[in-house]
């Protein structure tokens, strides 16, 4: 049989998982989604690691670092701190 000739899997087919249970069912999403409530939650910075990671954007660190740092002048300029930060300066 040539390829032109074989026939074409069926696209329609209902995906099966390992417990019988079909892929596509709404009972198997509500179920995947409970799932995933359930796992314990990640702080900010924890979702920003992970982003940065795997979608290499590594030049994102020293930016939120200076960012950082800034935010903190900031605030402690309006402390009893602004005479010590302003000698830095």
């Amino acid at each position: 049989m040539s390829q032109a000739e074989q026939p074409i899997a069926d696209s329609n087919v209902d995906h099966i998982d390992q417990h019988g249970d079909s892929l596509d069912s709404p009972d198997h999403a509500d179920q995947q989604f409970a799932t995933f409530a359930q796992r314990s939650r990640r702080g900010l910075l924890g979702e920003w690691w992970d982003f940065v990671r795997h979608n290499k954007k590594w030049w994102l660190i020293p930016i939120l670092a200076v960012l950082l740092l800034a935010s903190v002048l900031v605030i402690l300029a309006g402390t009893g701190a602004a005479p010590f930060i302003y000698t830095l300066f």
